[in-house]
């Protein structure tokens, strides 16, 4: 009896170690996603105050810029209407088990 209580006792602390492992991950690839989105919008903005108009796609962010990112881990989605017209960013974890 009293070994059973101990295995359950371990299993539940070993639950709750795991449990919060996965959690502070999440969290930061959270975080990560985030830095990045900013970081895009950042220089989306420096280069419209340089240049006088929006960028046309991401890769004139990384070459003027030096943006660099994982691209195996994420996906810009850059969407552009006009030369003045701010463009909207996303931001997709290509690795996103969690959801």
């Amino acid at each position: 009896m009293r070994k059973s209580l101990k295995f359950i006792v371990y299993i539940l602390l070993v639950g709750a170690f795991v449990s919060a492992v996965l959690s502070m991950s999440i969290r930061d690839e959270k975080r990560e996603q985030e830095t990045l989105l900013k970081a895009v919008e950042r220089d989306i903005s420096a280069y419209y105050a340089m240049e006088g108009y929006y960028p046309e796609d991401v890769s004139e962010l990384e070459e003027r810029y030096g943006l660099s990112y994982d691209k195996d881990k994420y996906y810009i989605g850059y969407e552009i209407y006009g030369t003045n017209i701010r463009p909207y960013v996303t931001i997709v974890n290509l690795r996103d088990d969690y959801e």
